[in-house]
């Protein structure tokens, strides 16, 4: 079965459709028709992988996840490379890798669960490249703070 996500109801991140829990494929729709996202769902809950395209139906984000906290998104420029990479472990942000639209990578920032920002931060060395994948400069961060920087 398949149901637009504009008539499913939403309730502690279950999906529900004439309140019972839905299952089958869920999908959101630009104005005008054309497929925005697709995900399919078992009893209620997000089963991987969640699909975003851009108008032109090229993909822009996919978003792998389990249930036990794992999960990896991965967006793209229009072209088809990878724009960035985020990865998710026990239901915290872990790791960000950005690219350059020819595919080579350009920065990677490590994350950390701060129970007083209730959040993901950065923490720890972040490496940033130029487009040619030489390192370029490291950033220092303790608990979402900068805390120094070295340009090479």
């Amino acid at each position: 079965m398949e149901l637009d996500v504009s008539i499913a109801e939403e309730k502690n991140s279950k999906f529900y459709y004439q309140g019972i829990p839905y299952t089958g494929k869920l999908n959101e729709f630009y104005e005008g028709g054309a497929l925005r996202s697709t995900v399919i769902c078992k009893n209620g809950n997000l089963v991987s992988p969640y699909k975003e395209l851009y108008k032109s139906g090229a993909i822009e984000q996919i978003t792998h996840f389990d249930n036990n906290g794992k999960k990896k998104e991965i967006g793209y420029y229009e072209n088809g490379n990878i724009q960035f990479e985020v990865e998710y472990s026990n239901r915290k942000k872990i790791l960000r890798k950005d690219f350059y639209p020819s595919g080579k990578l350009k920065n990677l920032k490590p994350y950390k669960f701060v129970q007083r920002y209730n959040g993901d931060v950065p923490h720890g060395v972040e490496t940033t490249y130029n487009e040619f994948g030489q390192k370029v400069k490291e950033t220092i961060w303790e608990y979402g703070l900068p805390n120094g920087t070295h340009d090479f």
